[in-house]
Formats: C-alpha cells, structure tokens, sequence
C-alpha cells in the first residue's frame, strides 16, 4: 500500500517537466574573475600544455 502524500507529489512531479528558470546559478569564472585566465596560464610554462596523453613533440 503506497502514502497517498508520496503518490501525489510523485504524480505532480512527473507530469510536468524540469525546467530551471533563467539567470539562476554562478556566472562564467572570467566574467566574475577577469585575472583569472591570465593567471592560470602564468602558472603553467607554454611547454606543458597540450594533450596529456601524447608523447612530447622533440
């Protein structure tokens, strides 16, 4: 035998769709942090980037 409190919010819930309304949520690291990227890449010398799974290029 189900909760009818259970049943009825699960049959709410299913019958419409998700959906997140517009604006929510944190902002794009460089829009909040404009130094971010330059920073970051300060950090790690032009030799290093790249695909880590390739053997070096000599």
């Amino acid at each position: 035998m189900a909760n009818p409190p259970v049943a009825a919010a699960v049959s709410r819930c299913s019958s419409a769709p998700l959906r997140r309304r517009l604006g929510g949520g944190r902002g794009r690291a460089p829009d909040v942090y404009p130094g971010l990227r330059p920073a970051l890449l300060a950090l790690v010398e032009s030799d290093e980037r790249g695909d880590p799974i390739l053997p070096p290029a000599d």
